[in-house]
Parts: C-alpha cells; structure tokens; sequence
C-alpha cells in the first residue's frame, strides 16, 4: 500500500498542525467524520509503515484502512465538517439533528464556501478543502486564507509534512547524528602530530598546489619511491582528495587541522549514509545504532588511515557506500532514474584512489544480477557516460603528459605489484603463506568491541529476514562484508585495505540492536551473548562496562517509553522521545572513543615538525634548504618548514655557496670548514645557517 499518511492527507486535502502527532492527527479527523469505526487500527499500519523493518500490513490493517479513507471521501459536508450528506456511508456516523426553527439568525442567501471559511480560517471544513483542492493552494500557517502559485505551495506543504513528522523526521537525526559524528572526528582535529606514511606525503602535495600552483597535476619535493630531493609529479593516487586539501589549505593556512578537515567532513558523512542505509533496508533505529557502531570503530576514528588523518581512505569510504546505497536504492526499487547519479558517485570514487574503487562494484555485483532487467536500461548509457565524464579528462592528460611513468606509479606500482607481492610484502604473522599481511589477527583490534557483535548479529539478521520474508537485505550485507574481507586476504598488504568492510559491519550489528529494541527475542539472545562474550574476553574494562550498560538501555529504552507515554504530559513526552535517545546515543559514542585520540591541553608537536617550524620562521620565503641525501623522508618537516628542499651531499655543502640554509645530522655539521650558526636542533639533526 502506498504511504498511508499521505494518501490521507490527499483525500481531505489538510495537513499536520503545529506539534501534532499521527495519532492526534487521525483522531481529529476521525472527530471530523464522526467515524465510529476503530481509528486505532488505522494508527497502529501507519506505525507499522512507518518505523517498522518489515512494513507488511495484515489483511485487518489493510481493510481497517481502506474503511477509515472510503468514510473521508464519503463524507460530504456544506461548510459544516459535523454534517453528512450520505445516509449510507459505512462507519460514518448519520446527523440527525432537527433543523434551527430560528430564521433570525438564518442566513438566507447562498454562502460560498470560501466566504466561509474567510470568516472562520482558523477551522475550515474538510468538504471546503476538498473543493478547493483542486483550483487553489492554501497555506495553513498564514493568517488568512491565501492562494498561493502552485510550486510554492506544494513546497509549503512538503516542508511543514517533514517538521511535523514524528521525531522531526529525518532532519532531527540527521543533525543528531552528525554532531556525534563532528565530537568524534572534529575535537582536537589538528592536535595530533602528523603521521609519516601516508599522510604527510598528502599534506606536501596539498602544500604545493598552494604554495606552486601545481593544482592540475599533484607534486611533492620528496618522492615516496624515487631518490633525490626535488619538486616531481606524484601520480600514485588521482587527485581527488589533495584539490579538497588544498582549497582547505588555502582557508585555513598550512596546518594539520586544514589537511585533516576534508577527511574528518568523509567520516562523518560516511556515518550518515550509513543511517540512511540502516533506515531505508530496516528501520530508523538500525540506521541510528549502525551510524554510532561506525562512528567507534577504531580503525575509522583512531588508527593512522582513519578519519581524524589526512589519508585518502576515508573519502573512499564514503564514495564508495554511497554508490552501493544508490545501486541499490536504484535497482531494488525499479527506480532506473537514479542511474545517472550511481555514474556520478562511481566517478567520484575512482577520483579519489583509482582502481581501489573496484571493490564497491564487485559489492553490488549479485544485485545488478538480480535486477537486471533495471540495470540494463536506457539509464545505463547516461551512468556510464557521466563516470567517464569525471575520470577521463585527468587521466588522459596525465597519460599524455608522462607516459609509462603515469601507467607505472598508478596501476602498474599501486595496483599490480602490492597484489602479486613484488612490493611492501610484510607476512609475519599470517596465517597463510600466500598473505601478504595478517588480516586475521589485526582484524578485532581494528573492528574493537564490536567484535564480539558481529557474528552473533548476522545470525540475528538472518533469523529475523527469514521469518519477516526479506532474507536478501542481510543477505546482501553479509556479502558485501565477506567479499571485500576476503579480496584483500589474498591481495592487500595494509591494515586499512579493509575498511569498506565496516559500513555493513555496522549495519548487521544495528539491525540486531533495532530488534532488540522491539524486545525481539532471538535478537535479545544475540545481543545478550555479544556482551557476555566481550566481559569475559577483555573483562572488565571501560568499554565492556560501557557495552553492559548500552546493553542496558536498548532493552528498558522501550519500557521506558510506555511509562514515559502514560506518565508524562503529552507535550513533555513528545520532547522526550525525540531528545532523550539521541543523549543517551551520543553519551555511550563519547563513552566508547573516550578522549584517547582526542587529545587534551595543547596541540603537541614532533621534533621534526619543530624543526620546519623554525625553517618557516627564520629561512626567508622562496629560499631553498638543501638537505643531507641520508636524512631520509623528511615529509613532516618539509611540510612545516614551507620552502623548496633541494638535495645537499656533504661535497655540496662545501663548496656551493649559493647553499644559504641546510639540514644536516650532528656528524656532517661536525665535519663541516665553513662558518654556520645553529638555528634549531633536535636529537642528532640540526638546521643550519652558513655566513
């Protein structure tokens, strides 16, 4: 059945006054009509329809309905919304009210049912917005009665229908959710100390399109695979991410704050596709738990890829859930329209690091097989246009200009060698031989808690698709879990490689916790063995305590609220239940991220950051440092020290005098015949001013 609210909101063409629930507004149209049928079944689907995972309606509901819009459009009233025309109009109660023997006060001239609502607008019948439905366009918050253009009051009623939905509709978890989001990843932003690998490269490339004006083609001073020290293209990752860096750098200045702030923005809106997911394959509980498991995960909110770094990872994330939440958005609701946008986002992910984006397609695979008949559509032609519309221009231009070393650094290097094993191979502590990194060990540090969740929930999941007859949407999640887990088993060599892996993740672990928020008992017994298992796994840690009592809440959350909806006024239970859940969601994240990775006091610097520090205050703008060839990959001071780097071998040192400024280690400076003066020094390096 189509939207209930809506359908009903059409036939007596009125709308939700000011802080008015479903139920009140049911109940006063039920008054209206006089309807002396049972308007609490009517309710009851529109909840059901409304809140609930598995939104079937029974064949009692069905008919309850039916009844209750049948008695709307039958009633017929002549500017009076207490009278009936129809003598015969099930449910509706027959006025048998005697006429006024009072011709005093009778008006005897026609009335226009406009006039007369001109003179009560605060109370117009329903027959009179019927009638006037289809000619005119009123909008109920105004004074009067006034017509309003046809866009501008289907507008009107849009924006008001979404206010005065329960909850505040999504707009209130929205904002709820992305300020959680914004504590977790926001606080403290550029505190930290920037990490050598990776994301110092990306501040020095975000630096320079700045500082150069190397905006079309990224380029760095210190290549990550090539000797030397000089200003040469970096064309390992597309350039997505550095040109958001780079238009921060350029508000904020060169900080890490500014570095960070686009990945930090991808990781809360990453959470809030993942509620939207949550909502749109279960219910609004599952989105909000799924975005606030994601939003804890400690390879997103702590580790050095994560979402509080300056690293490409994050943004992936969110392209590439984005376009598995269209793909399947488009295809599962025969909606092909929405194709052109699926190409857009897919052209935004390869944007962002190339061929790395090809595991969200292998995601959707089984649904683009199961809807081929939408997919294959005259839509696709668009898509794929649009995809290619995006990635083409930077990366014919980048082919053109540099060749085979284009083809090396960004397929041949990133791609082919990290998957076979010719490059980074780090296989200590796998559990097989033909692993390149030790994804069975590392994986409970990077999920934390939630991994004593998440096997207990898929089966949850399942359970509860198979009796409510929507076994593919866990299905579906399952999938894409274990092939992304299982794609960078045999091919990936990072820890972060698996990341796409944790949107579904949270979204099995949400959906277990919405049923148990329904008191669903195999979702009960799931989340009850969860946290048994975590307590005696990690004992009695802050975060077990803190599981225990999430644990808790879910299951007095709704007990809570019928005592809350019988005790409270109603205006009070209204603010409650909108309020209150959301507190009790941001207190268990905050609880659970707690103020490790956030930092307190003062922003703490490294000795290498110190020392660009003190190059960007005392070499003069534009002049180069010449650095010593052993000192390695000095992106974090490069970054700081804001000037060209320029290669100084000790021979160099000597004898250019055009070299006014160097970084040397104690044991060159020792050796050293010509005259300088230290500026900084940290440990065994120090820079240096020749006179």
């Amino acid at each position: 059945m189509d939207n209930i609210i809506t359908r009903i909101q059409e036939e007596v063409s009125t709308d939700f006054r000011d802080s008015e629930t479903v139920r009140e507004f049911i109940e006063r149209i039920a008054r209206e009509i006089e309807y002396d049928g049972d308007h609490e079944i009517v309710i009851s689907a529109i909840e059901k329809q409304k809140f609930s995972a598995y939104p079937t309606l029974s064949t009692a509901e069905l008919e309850g309905v039916e009844d209750f819009v049948q008695a709307i459009v039958q009633a017929d009233f002549s500017g009076d919304a207490n009278q009936s025309s129809s003598d015969d109009t099930p449910g509706v109660k027959k006025n048998h009210a005697p006429p006024s023997t009072d011709t005093s006060s009778r008006n005897t001239e026609p009335v226009d049912s406009k006039e007369s609502t001109e003179r009560n607008p605060q109370q117009p019948s329903f027959a009179d917005r019927g009638s006037s439905r289809k000619t005119e366009y009123v909008s109920d918050d105004l004074p009067l009665r006034v017509s309003l253009p046809r866009p501008v009051a289907q507008l009107d009623t849009r924006l008001r229908d979404n206010i005065r939905k329960p909850y505040l509709g999504n707009l209130w978890w929205i904002i709820g959710i992305a300020i959680i989001g914004a504590y977790v990843y926001l606080s403290y932003l550029g505190h930290r100390p920037l990490v050598r690998w990776d994301e110092s490269i990306y501040a020095n490339v975000a630096r320079n399109m700045v500082q150069n004006d190397r905006w079309v083609i990224p380029h760095v001073y210190i290549h990550p695979q090539r000797p030397g020290f000089e200003l040469r293209a970096f064309l390992e990752k597309p350039p997505l991410v550095f040109w958001l860096q780079g238009i921060s750098v350029s508000i904020f200045g060169i900080t890490r704050f500014a570095i960070r702030l686009p990945i930090a923005i991808f990781a809360i809106l990453s959470g809030l596709i993942t509620y939207r997911f949550g909502e749109q394959l279960f219910d609004r509980p599952a989105g909000v738990a799924s975005a606030c498991v994601l939003f804890t995960i400690p390879m997103i909110y702590a580790q050095n890829h994560g979402g509080r770094t300056g690293s490409t990872d994050v943004p992936l994330l969110f392209f590439g859930s984005l376009f598995v939440y269209l793909t399947w958005t488009a295809l599962d609701n025969d909606r092909p329209e929405l194709l052109p946008y699926v190409g857009l986002v897919a052209g935004l992910a390869l944007l962002t690091k190339g061929f790395h984006a090809g595991i969200f397609v292998i995601a959707v695979i089984p649904v683009v097989f199961y809807h081929s008949h939408t997919f294959m559509s005259r839509e696709l032609v668009p898509m794929v246009g649009i995809t290619a519309g995006i990635t083409l221009p930077w990366t014919l231009y980048a082919w053109f200009r540099y060749g085979h070393q284009f083809v090396h650094e960004i397929f041949l290097q990133q791609v082919v060698q990290r998957a076979t094993g010719e490059t980074l191979i780090d296989q200590s502590g796998t559990t097989f031989s033909f692993m390149q990194y030790p994804y069975f060990q590392t994986f409970p540090d990077q999920i934390g808690v939630w991994f004593y969740f998440l096997f207990p929930a898929a089966a949850v999941a399942l359970i509860r698709g198979w009796q409510k007859q929507s076994i593919k949407k866990p299905l579906f999640l399952i999938w894409w879990s274990v092939v992304t887990f299982g794609f960078f088993v045999f091919t990936g060599n990072h820890a972060w490689y698996i990341m796409p892996m944790f949107v579904p993740c949270s979204l099995i672990i949400g959906v277990a916790i919405s049923g148990a928020l329904e008191h669903d008992p195999v979702a009960l017994v799931g989340i009850g063995m969860s946290v048994l298992a975590a307590i005696i796994t990690v004992g009695l840690t802050l975060k077990s305590v803190v599981i225990t009592a999430a644990a808790m809440l879910v299951v007095a959350l709704p007990v809570a609220d019928q005592l809350a909806k019988s005790q409270w006024r109603h205006d009070d239970y209204e603010i409650g239940r909108r309020i209150v859940p959301m507190l009790l969601a941001a207190l268990i994240v905050a609880s659970l991220v707690g103020s490790v990775p956030l930092g307190t006091g003062g922003p703490s610097y490294s000795g290498e950051e110190k020392l660009g520090q003190s190059a960007a205050k005392e070499v003069p703008e534009g002049v180069p440092v010449a650095v010593e060839p052993r000192m390695g990959k000095i992106w974090i001071f490069s970054f700081f020290a804001q000037r060209p780097i320029t290669d100084g071998p000790p021979s160099a040192l000597e004898g250019d005098d055009d070299i006014q400024f160097a970084l040397v280690t104690n044991e060159t400076s020792a050796n050293l015949t010509r005259n300088f003066s230290i500026m900084a020094e940290h440990r065994d390096v120090k820079l240096i001013e020749f006179r």
